[in-house]
């Protein structure tokens, strides 16, 4: 610890992590990260003896909606919060009910990007950042980033009408998919 805070060493206690896919936190597994290409990795053991603290693994949606419901002050027993995340390279959604974190089957709830809207596509391919720009590309090869496409869309590009209603069809049913 004296090395993360030299000053004063004994302020940090413990260390939390946050990472993109599926989690065991309870044990600090990264079950899946299709980001990292992660499988079955004790990654809060490692770095526990290496910090000399208690490491805490959580999912990166999970965390997020932790964080947002203790900064809004709604995290107590009685509230529940949904959570809605739609990323450069992933989707997630997680929630809380009476105050607790939803993990589901396995800890697979909220690991919705791979949910097939027909045979061949996942939500993933049509509200990821990254899937929205390489298809934006098709009309301008210009296009880098979700800002750009926003751009066009003011400037009324049919283009980039065209793949924002791909992006509302698909973000309607995920809704529909987290609606109590």
């Amino acid at each position: 610890t004296a090395r993360l805070m030299p000053e004063h060493p004994d302020r940090l206690r413990s260390c939390g992590i946050s990472v993109s896919g599926r989690m065991d936190a309870e044990h600090g597994i990264v079950g899946a990260s299709k980001v990292f290409g992660w499988s079955n990795l004790d990654l809060a053991t490692p770095l526990s003896e290496v910090l000399e603290m208690p490491v805490q693994i959580e999912n990166d949606v999970r965390a997020c909606i932790t964080w947002e419901t203790t900064r809004l002050g709604i995290k107590d027993a009685m509230r529940d919060a949904a959570y809605l995340y739609l990323g450069r390279a992933g989707i997630g959604f997680s929630c809380m009910v009476g105050g607790q974190v939803v993990r589901g089957l396995n800890n697979a709830a909220g690991e919705i990007e791979d949910v097939y809207l027909n045979m061949n596509e996942c939500l993933n391919e049509h509200l990821m950042e990254i899937s929205l720009v390489e298809r934006a590309r098709r009309f301008s090869p210009s296009v880098n980033n979700i800002g750009d496409i926003l751009k066009a869309l003011r400037m009324g590009l049919t283009g980039a009408r065209l793949l924002m209603d791909d992006f509302v069809s698909p973000l309607n049913i995920v809704l529909q998919l987290v609606r109590p």
